[in-house]
């Protein structure tokens, strides 16, 4: 029996094939299948695939005839002949327990998606650095069965689709499918709008299974000049959503007399209308400059058609994002002014802590998740790393190691590195933290407070 069909689209990365399949096929759960799906890959990825296909029976290799990430992941799902699906990109590479954990945890809990958290990688051997990411960052949707349709938060999570598995018999019953546009350029963005308006459950897991290359100068994410094709994964995607609600409407014998669009639910559009609002704020900060006005008035229409239709809920946003929409809502103009004092901001942020971090020897970054893992590679990757260790207040996390340093409890700042700085890089509690560092004994003048979501580029 077929547990698990990993989906892996190809197309000439020869360079990080070994290290992506290497992980695949020494899985800890053996009952797997490799669907590898190449696009005629022509610097040898193809040769370096049929080695692993001719070693071990699981890995096939199926073709892309239409050169589409898209297409490839749609003909990989047909051809599965797993219980679950994952999707795992061929420039990446998982933990060995990977689908172990998320298969067990499916099966257990009869869920239709479980994802797990990830790392962001870039570099290779002793060079690399790694940033934790959270699928979602509220604590209490872990480790508890989610239902999806309860709230339209959830579509605050995470959007990469290969964060987890999905129950193939769930995406056959509500034909869900990735855009086949042409190359690979967001369609992990259709695809998740479809299984989180149609899910009925699912899990997230707390570990860090995923990791995501983010050095690779090919990656969508890095393409400057890649307008529309986020907006357009959102319209393709709330298509498949009104076909696939007008088939639920049918077999339950409610069918709206005011059209398809109005089949999908007002408090679904609202979820997805937050997740339209955050990626292409995303787009708009990668975009190259000259593409940005033209973009920015179509982000504006589309943000004001969604006022004037009722279809923003407040409550999906944060303070600073509800700002950023409204400045949309109001014209390009007033948006762009706004995002160029985000990013003036930033710059002044950077330079505050470079100069301070450069008056000390070393230094301790109080916080080992996501945020000090991200603060810790943008301090190396600008030359500025004399991270000594990590702290932070969370007990499991004493003993262990982040990227190489390692984590230790509070009371071994005062007594190990009484002349660190100690860059505190969560906002949330720096206060808190700020008080428990001082009743320690450490100066006020060793204490810096690190706003990293103000500081950090927004891809790193």
């Amino acid at each position: 029996m077929c547990k698990v069909s990993i989906i892996v689209p190809t197309y000439n990365v020869a360079p990080y094939i070994r290290e992506c399949m290497d992980s695949l096929i020494n899985q800890t759960l053996e009952e797997i299948e490799i669907l590898c799906v190449d696009a005629a890959s022509d610097d040898g990825t193809r040769e370096l695939l049929e080695i692993y296909a001719a070693k071990d029976c699981r890995v096939k290799i199926l073709d892309d005839i239409m050169h589409s990430t898209g297409y490839a992941k749609n003909i990989g799902i047909e051809a599965a002949k797993g219980e679950y699906i994952g999707i795992v990109e061929s420039d990446d590479h998982v933990a060995l327990e990977t689908y172990e954990c998320l298969y067990n945890c499916a099966v257990r809990y009869h869920t239709d998606i479980v994802k797990g958290n990830y790392k962001a990688f870039t570099g290779e051997g002793t060079e690399r650095i790694c940033a934790l990411k959270a699928v979602s960052l509220n604590k209490e949707d872990y480790n508890r069965v989610i239902g999806l349709q309860e709230s339209n938060r959830f579509f605050n999570w995470d959007m990469y689709t290969w964060t987890g598995i999905y129950k193939k018999s769930f995406l056959e019953e509500y034909d869900i499918k990735h855009n086949e546009s042409r190359g690979a350029s967001f369609q992990d963005v259709g695809f998740w709008l479809q299984t989180f308006a149609f899910a009925k459950t699912a899990y997230l897991l707390p570990g860090y299974f995923y990791h995501y290359r983010r050095d690779n100068p090919y990656s969508s994410v890095h393409q400057s000049d890649k307008v529309y094709e986020m907006i357009r994964e959102y319209e393709f995607g709330m298509k498949r959503i009104e076909k696939g609600m007008e088939t639920v409407q049918k077999e339950t014998g409610r069918i709206s007399a005011q059209g398809i669009r109005a089949g999908i639910p007002e408090k679904m559009l609202a979820g997805i209308y937050s997740g339209m609002y955050r990626s292409c704020a995303f787009v708009y900060g990668i975009l190259a400059e000259q593409f940005r006005q033209e973009f920015a008035e179509r982000f504006c229409r589309d943000m004001k058609a969604a006022f004037s239709e009722h279809r923003i809920d407040r409550s999906l946003f944060t303070e600073e994002e509800w700002r950023g929409i409204r400045y949309i809502a109001d014209s390009p103009k007033a948006y762009q002014k706004y995002r160029r004092e985000i990013e003036d901001c930033k710059k002044r942020n950077q330079k505050a802590v470079f100069q301070i971090v450069d008056k000390y020897e070393e230094h301790i970054i109080f916080g080992a998740g996501s945020d000090g893992s991200n603060l810790h590679a943008f301090l190396k990757m600008n030359g500025k790393e004399k991270t000594a260790a990590f702290s932070d207040n969370a007990k499991e996390k004493w003993g262990l190691f982040l990227n190489g340093i390692p984590i230790i409890e509070p009371k071994e700042i005062i007594s190990k590195y009484q002349n660190a700085l100690v860059i505190i890089a969560s906002m949330l509690y720096s206060e808190e933290i700020r008080r428990q560092l001082s009743e320690m004994g450490i100066q006020e003048e060793h204490i810096y407070i690190c706003d990293v979501g103000r500081t950090i580029p927004q891809y790193l």
